[in-house]
């Protein structure tokens, strides 16, 4: 199956693209954000509410 992904703030299923995050103490790591809002999403099953 899959990995889906997910994005809180569209409450949504979204297909990632790749972007980047900086940390306040200035390191910048890689990321997975949403293609729509660009907020970072996270790996996801169905029905799995730990995972958000």
């Amino acid at each position: 199956m899959a990995e889906k992904w997910w994005c809180e703030r569209c409450k949504k299923y979204v297909a990632p693209v790749d972007g980047e995050f900086s940390h306040p103490e200035g390191v910048t790591h890689s990321c997975k954000i949403c293609p729509h809002c660009h907020h970072m999403v996270y790996p996801k099953e169905e029905g799995d509410v730990q995972n958000v």
